[in-house]
């Protein structure tokens, strides 16, 4: 203790700055005019998951509809997005060139993302997931290519290698010598072998295959719906064509559900017991009539629009019936942070 004998406690403002160059010191900010691509995977915890069956994870069709009903409260959360791509325990969302025009830390998209997706993904499949995110800052559109490309590639692997988990499981191996034998196979290499134990790459549905995209699609009277396509291209061609149409894509984000607080004084405060506090502040005012717009859907009650839904796929969906066309939808960058966006649509143009 004598080593610290002549410490002097600072005042919150000396302990503010102190603080704050150790926080900032490696959050840096996302470059600007960069193309933002986040992808979150998810990583299981807790007791819940131990008499989890393994086969449904993570490329189980109940699983596949958690996780796109994930992504989809992601594209309808505050950061607008207008692409989402899932395969497995992984969501890649392309943020619209809009977001990287004002400075913005980098902690901060890692954390409102994965928090949120987290909290999703836990009500609609009912076992909890931590999620890592990894930002990647893409300078051109032919890096985005690359990217989704590589996540293509990517999704086929992890699909083989799914398949020679199971298949050569059977046969009384552990996970560690499985992994120990396909570690070096190059991917023909474990097509053939999975295709000796009985694996058809064919007759898997083209979500297994290729994964789930979402974006956002116009409905014939103008409004915006959320779009989920359980079948994406197979042919590279025209894949490309899908990507190079929703990279600089329309957006939109919707509007929280915002309501005017009351005037009120601070004697008409003061004089309020402090349990009626809050209520008061909620109760409409004579004065100024209290204005509301309706919000967001909550989190579970995502509307999606298939695109092209395959034939062969069983997977269970809990969508409404009908869209709710009257949510209204903030598009573009906010002037002010003060003033409500119209409700009417509006298409974004990259700058």
């Amino acid at each position: 203790m004598s080593e610290f004998n002549d410490y002097q406690p600072k005042t919150l403002e000396e302990y503010s700055r102190f603080i704050e160059q150790y926080e900032k010191a490696n959050d840096f900010l996302v470059l600007p005019e960069m193309y933002l691509v986040l992808r979150v995977d998810s990583h299981r915890f807790g007791p819940l998951w131990i008499e989890h069956d393994d086969a449904e994870y993570p490329l189980g069709e109940k699983f596949a509809q958690a996780y796109v009903s994930t992504a989809a409260d992601l594209m309808r959360s505050g950061f607008r997005y207008v692409f989402a791509l899932c395969h497995g325990d992984e969501i890649s969302l392309l943020f619209h060139a809009s977001e990287a025009i004002n400075p913005r830390r980098r902690s901060n998209l890692h954390s409102l993302v994965s928090s949120a997706a987290a909290l999703s993904f836990n009500q609609h499949y009912g076992l909890p997931v931590l999620f890592h995110s990894k930002l990647s800052e893409l300078p051109t559109k032919r890096h985005v290519l690359d990217y989704f490309f590589f996540m293509r590639r990517t999704f086929y692997r992890n699909l083989l290698s799914q398949a020679l988990l199971r298949g050569l499981a059977s046969d009384g191996l552990s996970r560690q010598d499985i992994n120990k034998k396909i570690q070096p196979l190059t991917n023909p290499e474990r097509l053939a072998l999975a295709e000796s134990l009985g694996f058809r790459f064919e007759d898997c549905p083209a979500w297994l295959k290729f994964g789930v995209g979402l974006w956002w699609d116009e409905q014939a009277n103008g409004d915006p719906r959320l779009v989920d396509s359980w079948q994406l291209p197979e042919s590279d061609e025209d894949y490309l064509a899908l990507l190079l149409n929703k990279i600089d894509g329309t957006t939109y984000s919707c509007q929280p559900e915002m309501q005017e607080v009351p005037r009120r004084t601070i004697k008409e405060l003061a004089d309020s017991p402090t349990a009626k506090v809050a209520d008061a502040l909620r109760a409409p005012s004579p004065t100024a009539p209290a204005r509301t717009t309706p919000g967001r859907p909550a989190l579970g009650q995502t509307t999606l629009a298939h695109a092209e839904p395959p034939k062969d796929n069983k997977v269970a969906t809990t969508r409404p019936e009908k869209e709710s066309n009257d949510a209204p939808f903030r598009v573009g960058t906010q002037k002010s942070a003060s003033k409500l966006m119209p409700r009417h649509r509006m298409k974004l143009q990259k700058s």
